[in-house]
């Protein structure tokens, strides 16, 4: 069963490291924002996270654990979808933002 769904992590760490990108390249210069991304994302959120699950499994047991990151995943993911929908309300009204124009078999970003 396990080597049925393998298959899916590459796809799933590809469309995240993509997205990752892309939003960088939006957002910030070239090759610092893409430095920046890769630290956070590589090295800082990683140890970050064990540190914290491990402190939290100590001392309230380990269904605290997926209790904390389940809310701190819901938190994040509320903040995200309030920005991303007040952002597409401004897009609307013209305050400018990301344009997308498709050109050919690909997309241009301007």
């Amino acid at each position: 069963m396990v080597l049925l769904l393998e298959p899916l992590h590459g796809v799933t760490y590809a469309l995240g490291k993509t997205a990752s990108i892309e939003f960088v390249k939006l957002h910030a210069d070239g090759a610092v924002g893409q430095g920046v991304m890769n630290v956070v994302r590589g090295n800082v959120g990683p140890i970050v996270g064990l540190v914290v699950a491990g402190l939290i499994g100590e001392w309230c047991g380990q269904d605290a654990v997926y209790r904390t990151f389940g809310v701190a995943v819901s938190v994040v993911l509320a903040v995200y979808k309030f920005t991303l929908v007040k952002a597409t309300r401004r897009d609307e009204v013209g305050g400018g933002g990301v344009q997308m124009k498709v050109i050919g078999n690909g997309a241009e970003f301007f």
